[in-house]
């Protein structure tokens, strides 16, 4: 086992309720540091989203998210919301391995995770640990996993238009594309995490709305995303440019969808979402030819709610979504100017 660990010398250097699984994260990761440090921290939570750390006789404040995986899709995220916070951020996950550490490092991100490993840049002093192996044991309270693809589809239909969580169970069944036996189940999940609130006489409300759209967007591309390729295309420069994707009653997403919209950038990649059925015309049309390395790809859009229109939430949601996960620079700052000024607002 490599463990790297930079305690500089502790110099000075000059000048809403957590839920239980992530109260257990913190106090997990707090206390395994804590056996890796020959000196006191102490850590103190300010809201569901601060908390303050202090060393010795110095204490700092932070902006923490907790991760309980870090994937590819999430290390995306997490890049794009440091850039977003005027706080020091901290990252808390279960494990981050050798190489994202360094990488989380060098982008000056703070972090700890439940197996000890960690990097704080502190007033008091610099902490720099990694190489530490997982810890964690193999059972895990099924009600916390990750979202399956039932999960995505509700949720996503959801975020499109709420009031549909006062309907019979039947009407969600149809709405959402998933089975009746799921809805209940999901229903009740949602209100255990934290995303679903009673209201009374006023029905069930959709809450803590920013973090499930944080966490239905990884998911979504980790998951549902990648069973939906119909498959990858190429074409002539810029044909996108004549094509009126209506006319095959489909959707344009991330580059192409971010021009249209912001004139932002100049599309290098083609994500559309089109109907399995309108592919053959869709190809024929613009001349399009199947190439592992093409730059265009198509996802079938049978799994979204009826009735979804371009430029509607659930398309903007999509757009950013394909953005920030496409893991490139231009886009992620794409993404941010769509959340700014389409998504943000609904999200309070």
């Amino acid at each position: 086992m490599f463990i790297v660990v930079e305690q500089i010398g502790c110099v000075n250097k000059g000048g809403s309720t957590i839920k239980d699984i992530n109260k257990n994260i913190i106090s997990r990761a707090k206390d395994t540091l804590k056996k890796h440090l020959n000196y006191a921290v102490e850590f103190k939570i300010k809201s569901a989203s601060e908390l303050e750390i202090k060393i010795k006789s110095k204490t700092d404040h932070y902006y923490f998210e907790i991760y309980n995986n870090i994937s590819q899709a999430v290390k995306s995220l997490i890049l794009y919301r440091k850039t977003d916070q005027r706080e020091k951020y901290l990252v808390i996950s279960e494990y981050i391995n050798s190489s994202l550490a360094e990488e989380l490092r060098t982008n000056n991100i703070n972090f700890i995770d439940t197996s000890g490993n960690a990097f704080i840049d502190h007033p008091e002093c610099y902490i720099f640990i990694k190489g530490n192996k997982d810890i964690r044991g193999s059972k895990k309270n099924k009600i916390y996993k990750n979202m399956n693809i039932s999960d995505l589809k509700l949720i996503f239909t959801l975020f499109i238009d709420d009031k549909i969580l006062n309907s019979n169970y039947r009407i969600i069944s149809k709405t959402a594309n998933i089975s009746l036996g799921s809805v209940g189940r999901i229903i009740e999940k949602l209100k255990i995490l934290g995303y679903l609130a009673d209201m009374g006489s006023k029905g069930m409300k959709l809450v803590n709305k920013q973090s499930l759209f944080e966490k239905w967007c990884v998911e979504f591309s980790e998951k549902l995303k990648p069973k939906m390729l119909l498959g990858v295309y190429r074409g002539k420069n810029d044909w996108w440019k004549n094509y009126d994707q209506t006319t095959d009653n489909a959707m344009w997403s991330g580059e192409v969808a971010a021009y249209k919209l912001k004139k932002y950038l100049k599309p290098e990649n083609v994500i559309l979402y089109a109907g399995e059925k309108q592919l053959n015309n869709i190809l024929i049309k613009n001349r399009l030819i199947r190439d592992k390395n093409g730059n265009l790809e198509v996802y079938d859009d049978s799994w979204m709610p009826a009735g979804l229109f371009a430029d509607s939430l659930g398309h903007l949601i999509l757009i950013y979504s394909d953005l920030v996960y496409s893991g490139n620079q231009r886009n992620i700052e794409a993404a941010r100017m769509i959340y700014e000024e389409n998504i943000k607002e609904y999200l309070r």
